[in-house]
């Protein structure tokens, strides 16, 4: 186990320190609160797995990855955890998942950048496995996530995975509502299948991954608009 050394690089710089804060506009306040989560979620020690470095490909990396820091979107994306790709740049759902998630969105006009994306679980598991081994996890990083929730405020959680859906819906199984709007205490969750490449070797769920990608950005598109 290597001994844990603090990856200050995917901090952005503390820019309001000197700042006079009585000036702040609400974007302002959201994006140092962001800044604040972000630092709280890379030093985070909670659980076995922050508490070491990765040492994987011949690279140490932080296994903590918190969001993109979209601090002004309107809706939420929820994956699973972080992979190897995402730990290299510190940055969410930028692997192979993610690069299928970004053709559908761009296949259908939406843009990256209108959407807060973020894990249920901020560190990469081993082996980047994720089970009911791992629902611990879910719940310690939990604490984030809902402050994330308050400081976003998004008019729709859309969820990537059973294992994102279910902390939302805990009563509900995803497949009895892929595509559709489900009300929670959280507001409302639009649920697809995780874009992993796994996932998408099957054709069928291929076919309604895009289906539901489409239905989802003509939902943002018009809550956009109102």
């Amino acid at each position: 186990m290597t001994p844990f050394d603090f990856d200050s690089r995917k901090c952005r710089p503390a820019k309001y320190k000197l700042r006079d804060t009585s000036h702040f506009g609400f974007e302002d306040s959201r994006s140092l609160m962001l800044d604040i989560l972000q630092i709280f979620c890379l030093s985070c020690r909670m659980c076995e797995l922050g508490k070491s470095m990765l040492e994987e490909k011949g690279k140490k990396l932080d296994p903590h990855v918190f969001s993109n820091m979209q601090h002004d979107a309107k809706f939420m994306v929820v994956g699973q955890n972080p992979g190897f790709n995402e730990c290299v740049r510190g940055v969410p759902f930028i692997g192979a998942a993610g690069q299928n998630f970004d053709d559908e969105l761009d296949a259908n006009g939406l843009s990256r950048d209108k959407l807060y994306i973020t894990n249920i679980v901020k560190c990469k598991t081993p082996g980047n496995k994720f089970d009911s081994r791992h629902s611990k996890y879910k719940q310690i990083c939990s604490a984030i996530l809902k402050l994330e929730i308050q400081v976003i405020k998004p008019k729709m959680i859309i969820t990537l995975g059973s294992h994102a859906f279910s902390f939302f819906a805990p009563d509900k199984r995803m497949s009895n509502h892929l595509g559709d709007i489900v009300w929670t205490d959280w507001g409302p969750i639009f649920p697809i299948y995780h874009p992993s490449p796994m996932n998408l070797a099957d054709k069928s769920r291929k076919d309604k991954f895009k289906k539901d990608i489409r239905i989802m950005c003509k939902v943002v598109r018009k809550l956009l608009s109102n």
